[in-house]
């Protein structure tokens, strides 16, 4: 938050993307330029109406986070869901603690999630075979925009880019002339919207790329895990031994022409490479932590139910006699409790209703395929697979949950098509 924040006061103060306003010699590089523009904003907003810039903060995400609702209800709506089954979807992320803690902490995750259901709902009308060929190219190329957005905001929506190309090349009614001219119009956005950062980070660190986040993830967690496994040491001394304890994001930020992005990758693949049993083992790890980590503690922390101290319901089951577990939890913080139950629950609904979802597609005798709810489903997955790491966390999760809500409200409907039949039923 500290460093996003400089950043934003920086750009407040002199105009350009510098690392604090106390160093305006100090490019930014560690941090893509959405989200400190977005603090800028509503940091600027504080200011004229005279209240705290964090609370502002909040303020403009708990909107931002009712407009990817909406954008939820719309996307389902699109997908071919009836009302009432897009009401239960929508309802299904709303009551995601983790996504409701985010909302009020200085973090791009709830911008992020908005950015990427806003971008589908908008693909989704690229790709409506009734549309004219007009409607199409502007959905398109607005498409884009909201996804170069999300890619400023966290660069992991890099990687989402090819998905949306690649839908709406080969989705969609026309000839290949058309569909040709909807990818043009989306990746036209996305080049005059990302390029320029690309071409500030070549310039500034001798390197293309949007951030050096991913090279720190890979050497002072994946790399670093995998040596803790193999040496049978704590993840504190892997990082030691590595070379990335500490703080690599100050190093990288202080120092952004010393190349240490490409150091760290080069040092971070072989070990990788050379363990693929354990590079497996830390990966796995991590996609069960995004998935199955209930992050209650972060609402619970937020509304002072629990101390700050790092410790939840689950982590305590294995700390705790039962009889003490009793008397902390369920008698001196009930609340606390029945909101990290809830979150197993909700967890479970919707985790279980994509399985039954996927089921009745596999059985199906002639599986539909329908390049919208795969577009959909394939920016779930690859934001699951790309964040399975041992940096991964509820948090990561955030923009993911309202994707699977679709697909696990289909599943638990009596349609037997699921999402892309008729769920007038559900």
């Amino acid at each position: 938050s500290g460093m996003y924040q400089s950043a934003a006061d920086g750009l407040r103060a002199h105009g350009r993307f510098v690392y604090s306003p106390d160093r305006p010699d100090l490019p930014l590089t560690v941090r893509t330029p959405g989200y400190p523009v977005f603090l800028a904003l509503t940091r600027g907003a504080a200011d004229a109406l005279g209240v705290d810039p964090v609370r502002a903060t909040v303020a403009a995400q708990v909107v931002v986070r009712l407009l990817m609702l909406a954008g939820l209800a719309l996307l389902a709506r699109r997908l071919g869901l009836s009302p009432i089954a897009a009401a239960w979807a929508t309802v299904l992320a709303a009551l995601d603690p983790v996504g409701t803690a985010m909302a009020g902490q200085v973090l791009s995750e709830s911008l992020f999630a908005a950015l990427l259901v806003l971008a589908l709902v908008v693909a989704v009308r690229a790709l409506d075979r009734d549309a004219s060929s007009r409607a199409q190219w502007t959905a398109s190329a607005l498409a884009g925009a909201l996804l170069a957005a999300a890619v400023l905001t966290r660069p992991i929506g890099q990687f989402l880019v090819p998905l949306l190309l690649l839908a709406l090349l080969v989705g969609g009614a026309g000839p290949w002339r058309l569909r040709a001219a909807r990818g043009v119009a989306a990746l036209l956005p996305i080049v005059l919207l990302v390029g320029p950062w690309t071409l500030h980070m070549v310039r500034t660190t001798g390197a293309p790329g949007l951030s050096p986040i991913a090279e720190i993830n890979l050497l002072r967690y994946r790399a670093a895990a995998v040596v803790a496994l193999r040496d049978g040491v704590d993840l504190e001394t892997a990082r030691v031994g590595l070379g990335i304890d500490g703080s690599p994001w100050m190093r990288a930020a202080e120092q952004p022409g010393a190349g240490l992005g490409a150091r760290w990758r080069r040092e971070a693949v072989p070990i990788l490479l050379a363990h693929p049993d354990l590079t497996l083992r830390v990966h796995a790890i991590g996609f069960a932590r995004v998935l199955l980590s209930p992050g209650d503690g972060d609402l619970a922390v937020l509304f002072g139910l629990v101390p700050d101290d790092g410790r939840g319901p689950l982590g305590d089951l294995r700390r705790r006699a039962p009889a003490d577990y009793a008397r902390v939890w369920l008698l001196a913080r009930p609340v606390a409790f029945g909101l990290f139950l809830g979150t197993i629950a909700l967890l479970a609904a919707v985790y279980l209703g994509v399985a039954r979802w996927l089921l009745r597609r596999i059985r199906a005798p002639r599986p539909p395929t329908d390049v919208c709810h795969l577009l959909v489903l394939a920016c779930a997955l690859a934001l699951l697979v790309l964040a399975a790491g041992p940096e991964g966390g509820a948090r990561f999760r955030v923009p993911v949950l309202p994707l699977l809500t679709l697909f696990a409200v289909a599943g638990w409907s009596r349609a037997r098509g699921g999402v892309d039949a008729d769920v007038r039923t559900a």
